[in-house]
């Protein structure tokens, strides 16, 4: 098959890879548009574009392609046989879905109905779901909404973040969508319904399980150290490398935290540092360092969290240890207040 490619972050990039290692034809890419990076003018490509480049693919780019008719008609030119997305970050109009001959197949990272939409991974840690996987549908112009294909269930582990989450993902849709290729290949016949042969799951009988997952904003990213112990870590999970919170007026990105069990809290010795933070002087937010076991802990609405590894604004990332030498935090200070 001669196939148009389209998607956009790091995520879309294995299953071009794929695509591009099958007996298959990639014989163009759509992607988001370039960036220009805050410092400098600096143009910055897609994950996809850089890679596709390198594959020696040709490269095309839209900021609406709902409302770019020239490239439209480019796409309709090139004579493709179908369409695969993989988080192009726009939603395509019915043209461009229905014009090649087997369709247009979505491969999306969450197990649908359940997170529709820009942020499926992000959510599913957010949430602390137990369970996520891939599922490639046939595409409508609605959002995520279209018939069922195939789908993969795996198991979150515990402290998975979402770089870990979406590298093990990325490669399971490729791996279902070379699958899918080969079944909607097997079914296809002129004359004949494909969707009808291929005995897709439609998502409307489970309506009740529908739920969204929204783009990631920037206020999302800051730390409420008045949540429980739990919803910090899963934010910073979620949201890694870019959770942070302030101190000082410095930015400190938290790449990893640990929740501490009663077990973990006795067998470390630091229950007497505890009960400091605990005091009506220490509010939520709160930091302290225990030089004895090398753990920055900070006071939540529910007890305390220990901060394993972060990234102070101009260094690079560090451990607890470095961490407490570059803050300043000592085991007492009461002004040692992350906000």
């Amino acid at each position: 098959m001669n196939i148009v490619f389209w998607g956009t972050p790091k995520y879309a990039v294995k299953t071009l890879e794929f695509l591009v290692n099958s007996k298959h034809n990639v014989v163009a890419v759509i992607t988001q548009p370039d960036k220009r990076r805050a410092r400098g003018s600096q143009v910055q490509y897609s994950p996809v574009k850089t890679r596709a480049i390198e594959l020696g693919i040709d490269v095309f780019t839209t900021s609406s392609i709902k409302n770019d008719i020239n490239a439209i008609n480019l796409i309709e030119g090139l004579n493709a046989d179908i369409n695969i997305v993989v988080a192009f970050g726009q939603i395509l109009p019915n043209r461009v879905l229905n014009y090649p001959k087997y369709g247009s197949w979505n491969g999306h990272a969450s197990l649908l109905p359940k997170w529709r939409g820009a942020a499926p991974i992000q959510w599913t840690l957010l949430n602390g779901d137990k369970n996520t996987g891939v599922c490639i549908m046939s595409m409508e112009e609605g959002l995520d909404t279209g018939p069922i294909l195939i789908q993969k269930s795996i198991p979150i582990e515990p402290n998975t973040n979402a770089h870990q989450l979406g590298s093990k993902l990325s490669v399971i849709t490729a791996e279902l969508m070379i699958e899918a290729l080969y079944k909607i290949e097997d079914c296809f016949k002129e004359g004949t319904n494909l969707k009808t042969s291929l005995s897709l799951k439609e998502q409307k009988a489970s309506k009740d399980l529908v739920s969204y997952a929204r783009m990631i904003k920037k206020e999302d990213l800051k730390i409420d150290w008045k949540k429980n112990c739990l919803e910090i870590h899963r934010k910073v999970m979620a949201l890694y490398p870019n959770a942070y919170t302030l101190l000082n007026g410095k930015r400190l990105k938290i790449h990893s935290t640990k929740l501490l069990t009663n077990t973990e809290r006795e067998s470390l010795g630091i229950n007497e540092f505890i009960k400091n933070i605990k005091r009506n002087d220490f509010m939520t937010g709160h930091i302290i360092y225990n030089s004895i076991n090398k753990l920055l802990l900070v006071k939540a609405s529910d007890g305390v969290i220990a901060i394993e590894q972060g990234q102070l604004e101009g260094k690079k990332p560090s451990t607890s240890e470095v961490l407490s030498n570059q803050l300043k935090i000592d085991a007492v200070n009461i002004n040692n207040r992350l906000s």
